[in-house]
């Protein structure tokens, strides 16, 4: 296609340099084109990592459709359409950004019907107040009544018919709940419109804290459950009946690990993660420079959002009220084919030696994830009814990605883990030690110089970052690196001493001997 989104360059040629530029290995094309485009620009304007923009673009896709979709999927079930997509970044990578440029439209949507609604509200408010001040008035004319012994049936009656003419709430046209607890959430999808998008860009507040004690009704949600009680203390409890949730949550990594390491794995087994799809995209920090690009038009963006806007209206028949029905969308048989495959290969991996028995949880559910985000990508490509193939591949690629994401975080290699992060902390403090010894050795041209820099533990002990000095945590860490084959280990004079294998770029001068620090 060449339509173009500056005066040089065409979209698909900016997509290959997106991906020129990604290592993470995300599969961009498996995208419609419609996504793909427009998580192509986001990428190039702010240039953030495709991972992190793809899933926001899904996530915003999910928040449209659940209200009036769902898709039956080859095992027979009928079910929701929502994801819950969790993206792993550090502070600085334009998290916020990349999410307001895709769900600006939802927001937009809000905006455009709530004007109606808040007048609705203030009657609402006037009715609410009139009713109980009566029922405030009745009761103690009753009480009155019966101090004195006069009878109180009609007064009785009177209040009983004032108290079942309750006034009706109005709904809000709330679709998008930024950073909210778990608790005004359900409230929200109880009051306002039972289809919600919970959107964190600093997603401690969901997975930590007393947030979690709400995790099954998020995880209930997910599955689509018919009925929900949500108990509460101080307030009325209520059920949510039908309800659908979209959750895209992004959060750092030490956040991540703080809420797995909670009491002996219970995050991780409260089935909350199993159920998102995860990316934890390499940082383009330091990369972004500003040079003589292309001017973007944003024009995908805009046919995004377009796109959106029109699934949205059907939240809301001609006459203003809202729309909850759903259509159910199925697999053609071709699809259907391709989805029984996907599902009968994972499952067959799921075995004690299977490639995917350290994530069980996660890999159970990708097949209903894969389902889930066919229908979305054909509801996008506004091809009728039926999944078609294209549809379920594109879904597959991307979920077996996610799939894989899953296991290098969370998996047998656990590089979520703190013991993960702390190697990585000492591998950094390692080079960073040993490049400043061979740059001081080039300033001072010393005549003898030195390939091999060596660190004895105790400096390493004495001098690591603060969380490295515990006799486990810089055991645990070391092990990991020489098992990683980044570092080796020797004896020197008595004393074990550490250095990093990788190649370094020294100066012409620099000859084959070693040193060490020791203090």
């Amino acid at each position: 296609m060449a339509v173009h989104t500056g005066n040089e360059i065409s979209i698909d040629e900016l997509v290959q340099i997106v991906k020129s530029k990604d290592s993470s290995g995300y599969p961009l094309d498996a995208l419609p084109c419609t996504l793909r485009y427009a998580v192509t620009e986001v990428c190039a304007i702010l240039k953030a990592p495709i991972s992190l923009a793809a899933t926001s673009a899904i996530a915003t896709l999910s928040a449209a459709c659940q209200g009036h979709n769902n898709v039956r999927i080859p095992s027979g079930v009928t079910g929701s359409v929502s994801l819950f997509v969790l993206a792993v970044a550090e502070s600085g990578e334009r998290k916020t950004s990349v999410e307001r440029r895709f769900t600006q439209c939802i927001t937009d949507f809000e905006n455009l019907h709530m004007a109606s609604v808040e007048q609705k509200e203030q009657e609402y408010e006037v009715q609410d107040a009139t009713r109980r001040k009566a029922i405030k008035t009745l009761q103690s004319k009753i009480a009155n009544s019966i101090a004195q012994g006069a009878p109180v049936e009609e007064l009785t009656q009177r209040l009983q018919a004032i108290t079942s003419q309750c006034p009706i709430r109005p709904r809000r046209p709330q679709l998008i709940y930024v950073d909210s607890t778990p608790e005004a959430l359900l409230q929200g999808l109880h009051q306002n419109l039972p289809s919600a998008a919970l959107f964190s860009s600093e997603g401690s507040s969901i997975l930590n804290g007393n947030a979690a004690r709400n995790i099954p009704a998020l995880n209930a949600l997910w599955d689509a459950a018919t009925d929900i009680r949500v108990n509460r203390v101080k307030s009325d409890s209520f059920r949510l009946h039908d309800a659908r949730l979209t959750m895209s949550i992004m959060i750092q990594p030490d956040l991540l690990r703080q809420f797995l390491g909670r009491k002996n794995g219970e995050a991780r087994n409260s089935g909350l993660l199993a159920r998102m799809l995860v990316a934890y995209p390499p940082s383009t920090q330091g990369t972004r420079t500003i040079g003589d690009t292309p001017r973007f038009h944003e024009f995908w963006v805009k046919s995004f959002h377009t796109h959106i806007n029109k699934i949205l209206s059907q939240y809301y028949s001609a006459d203003g009220r809202i729309n909850e029905k759903r259509q159910t969308i199925e697999f053609s048989w071709e699809a259907r084919e391709a989805w029984i495959h996907y599902y009968n290969t994972i499952e067959s991996e799921l075995t004690a030696n299977g490639a995917l028995a350290d994530v069980r949880d996660h890999a159970s559910k990708i097949a209903e994830n894969m389902a889930r985000m066919a229908a979305l990508f054909q509801i996008i490509q506004c091809q009728g009814t039926d999944i078609d193939i294209d549809s379920i591949e594109g879904a597959a690629k991307i979920c077996l990605w996610h799939l894989q994401e899953f296991k290098r975080l969370f998996g047998d290699a656990q590089q979520m883990s703190e013991d993960y992060s702390n190697a990585r902390a000492l591998e950094k403090w390692l080079w960073d030690k040993t490049l400043s010894y061979y740059q001081h050795q080039h300033q001072h041209q010393h005549q003898h110089q030195h390939q091999q820099f060596w660190i004895s533990k105790t400096n390493i002990y004495r001098y690591a970052p603060p969380k490295l000095r515990h006799k486990i945590a810089l055991d645990k860490a070391l092990d990991i690196l020489m098992v990683e084959g980044k570092i080796i280990q020797g004896m020197i004079e008595k004393k074990m001493f550490f250095a990093i294998t990788q190649n370094i770029q020294l100066p012409p001068r620099l000859t084959n001997t070693f040193s060490k620090w020791d203090t």
